[in-house]
């Protein structure tokens, strides 16, 4: 027999059994600080498997039932395309979508072939589009849909319902992959309508069509709470096209691709850089001149390189930031050959640094991986030559390795 406690007791317990798996994923701060690609797919696993618990506990008797089924709709994971229409279903029938704040769209059932895809992709969204309408107090939303790298424009009802119904409420809006993004020409519309938001993801391609008409919605985009913005450099015309943007507490930003002579940062962006002070970029090496120039605030950059060693790889004498604290490494290759790490220790020995640098970090768990069960001495070597110019060496999530 259960214990004779009050309602909030339960209620609290119910949310310690799952803080552990979930206490960071409806935080904003979290996201806004934590949110490059490496980190989303662990992330989900999280989700995923905090919402079995919280099935667990609603199953328990009806008093569980009336208690935990508030904290089961307060974030809604759609893994799989089925079960759209019974979700729809519930969220119309039953008053549970008030509770919810975080939904993600991450469905991996698709059927082969691209055909098949687009017979079922106006079903799918037409769904996704009333799910979204029936969450009032929704404050994140994600989506995750990457079908085999084919990409196609994310539909105009989906960034429609966003802009008319949650956009004003919208903390954290994210568009991974590669699968299904929205036009860089609709962006700035649908930014006028979510006013609110801490975090904006978007790798927007030039190829697509816009899929929603834009053209009378307002360019001056005022998003006063943007701290964290991902966007792409190569294929994005979203970085030029901020002519009027308003971002005084931006302070991170990754991007995808280069910044090139083709693609400069608008004026607005770059009024904004100076008080960036977390930063992830393509091939540092290429622009580091302006990354000094114009991040005085900077304390972190992380970088993505093709290689350890040869000239796509870790250049000598990389001159970094003053201010820079935290140099973060991620490179394409599992692993190297004796030559490449050759290359890369004799590369990182040259880096130029100022005082308040303090660590390497090695981001991605396989590059370390290599090197530990592959070539302990040469992650011996790579330690101590950190160690002699007064460097340490991190794992992603900032732990020493010695």
């Amino acid at each position: 027999m259960l214990p004779d406690l009050p309602p909030e007791i339960w209620l609290e317990i119910m949310r310690m059994s799952t803080e552990i798996l979930q206490s960071d994923l409806l935080s904003t701060e979290v996201l806004a600080t934590e949110f490059a690609n490496r980190s989303y797919k662990k992330r989900y696993k999280a989700l995923r498997d905090s919402l079995v618990i919280k099935r667990f506990l609603v199953r328990v008797c009806k008093q569980w039932n009336a208690l935990a089924t508030p904290l089961l709709y307060e974030s809604i994971f759609i893994g799989r395309g089925r079960v759209l229409r019974s979700l729809c279903t519930t969220l119309q029938t039953q008053p549970v979508g008030q509770w919810t704040k975080r939904l993600d769209v991450a469905m991996r059932d698709y059927s082969t072939g691209l055909n098949a895809r687009k017979s079922k992709t106006a079903v799918d969204f037409e769904h996704i589009a009333t799910i979204i309408r029936s969450l009032p107090n929704i404050q994140t939303l994600n989506f995750c849909l990457d079908i085999e790298s084919i990409l196609f424009p994310m539909p105009g009802s989906i960034i429609q319902v966003i802009s008319e119904t949650c956009g004003p409420r919208l903390k954290v809006l994210q568009f991974y992959g590669e699968g299904y993004q929205p036009h860089y020409l609709d962006i700035p519309g649908l930014l006028a309508h979510t006013p609110n938001l801490v975090v904006f993801r978007s790798t927007s391609y030039l190829d697509l069509e816009p899929s929603w008409d834009s053209a009378s919605e307002s360019t001056e985009i005022h998003l006063p709470y943007l701290s964290s913005l991902y966007i792409s450099t190569e294929h994005c015309g979203l970085i030029q096209n901020f002519p009027t943007l308003d971002a005084p507490s931006l302070r991170h930003i990754v991007t995808v691709g280069k910044f090139s002579n083709y693609t400069p940062p608008s004026p607005a962006l770059l009024t904004h850089i100076q008080f960036v002070e977390d930063l992830t970029i393509m091939d540092l090496h290429e622009f580091v001149d302006m990354v000094r120039e114009n991040c005085p605030e900077i304390k972190r950059i992380d970088t993505y390189l093709w290689h350890w060693g040869t000239a796509a790889g870790f250049p000598h004498y990389l001159t970094l930031p003053p201010p820079l604290q935290i140099l973060g490494l991620s490179f394409r290759d599992r692993g190297a050959t004796k030559g490449g790490y050759a290359h890369f220790l004799s590369a990182i020995s040259t880096l130029v640094f100022g005082n308040d640098f303090r660590s390497v970090r090695l981001l991605e768990k396989r590059n370390l991986d290599d090197l530990g069960f592959s070539h302990p001495v040469i992650l011996k070597e790579l330690v101590e030559v950190l160690n002699v110019i007064g460097v340490g060496l991190e794992d992603g999530e900032g732990h020493a390795v010695d």
